[in-house]
């Protein structure tokens, strides 16, 4: 039942969020960005997700679920680039 519930998830937002990883990364003037690598962000965001709507509940006064989101979206992308820059370094 879950995996079904899950599979229409990222059916409908995967394709939502994928574009928010280009978006953040376009954002921190990364202009080109591996396929693979946007890959591997969204499957950051989807396991952060699955872990925070277990305890998520919706109140509009502090933003919406897009928001929250991409939040998370940002935070990932983030960490993926402060990770490469690491290893440009080490």
């Amino acid at each position: 039942m879950w995996q079904r519930s899950w599979e229409e998830f990222i059916q409908i937002y995967g394709p939502a969020i994928r574009q928010s990883v280009y978006a953040a990364f376009h954002g921190c003037r990364w202009t080109s960005v591996r396929p693979e690598m946007a890959d591997e962000v969204l499957s950051d965001v989807l396991v952060t997700l699955v872990k925070r709507l277990e305890g998520f509940a919706y109140d509009p006064a502090i933003g919406t679920f897009r928001g929250f989101v991409r939040r998370i979206v940002r935070g990932k992308v983030i960490d993926r680039i402060k990770l490469g820059a690491k290893k440009l370094f080490d």
